[in-house]
């Protein structure tokens, strides 16, 4: 057997080291790159929510418009809740896994507060109804808040989520899912792994994702 010079062994042993060091300062400026865009989005939200509290402050209105103001503040303040949630991820480090508080969730209402939070574009949820999962309620208003916001940042198209609930988990296909390179997708697939699941991004755009079926109620095909 030939002996590897000590000479050798410590050349490769540094060479692991520094592509080591240089992977891991490229996902720390990564992190930071996402942080960054996370922080640029919060803005439009922020400002939105403060001028509608300016003028609920100094305004009289009718108790319908100040209703409607109070909903539109509402929104607001979820999407900004939800991107706290994103930069929180973001700055956790890719091997440290998100924790998530388990439980039984209904997944019709679950897509509903979505939708609600976006009141701005056209979502259809169509497919299977009535259907459970073992999920994070956070974390799947997370998912949904990205994959939307992702589609809002490349077109005003209707977006349509068909939901199939198969054997022992549920299928979520999102259309018109946004570009691939958005950091909210990141975002889904960190969570959707978190949760055992997988994610898809076909060619044509569409998104799926599948999470943990709920043993429940009986499925209802829309």
């Amino acid at each position: 057997m030939l002996a590897v010079p000590q000479d050798l062994k410590k050349g490769a042993a540094m060479e692991v080291w520094a592509q080591g060091r240089e992977a891991s300062a490229s996902s720390t400026r990564e992190r930071s790159e996402v942080m960054a865009v996370v922080r640029d989005d919060m803005r439009a939200p922020l400002l939105g929510l403060e001028a509608v509290l300016d003028a609920l402050a100094g305004g009289r209105f009718s108790p319908e418009v100040t209703e409607r103001m109070h909903g539109h503040s509402r929104v607001l303040a979820r999407r900004v809740s939800m991107l706290v949630e994103d930069l929180a991820l973001v700055a956790t480090p890719l091997a440290h896994t998100p924790p998530l508080s388990v439980r039984t969730l209904e997944l019709d209402q679950q897509l509903a507060e979505c939708a609600a939070s976006f009141p701005d574009m056209v979502i259809h949820v169509t497919g299977d109804r009535r259907l459970l999962v073992r999920a994070d309620a956070l974390r799947v208003q997370q998912i949904c808040a990205n994959l939307m916001r992702n589609a809002q940042r490349s077109s005003g198209r209707p977006v349509t989520i068909r939901v199939s609930g198969l054997h022992d988990l549920v299928s979520l296909r999102v259309s018109d899912a946004g570009p691939r390179d958005g950091y909210e997708l990141s975002i889904v697939k960190r969570l959707v792994e978190a949760h055992g699941g997988m994610t898809v991004h076909d060619v044509s755009g569409a998104f799926t994702f599948t999470l943990p079926r709920a043993a429940g109620a009986q499925a209802v095909c829309a």
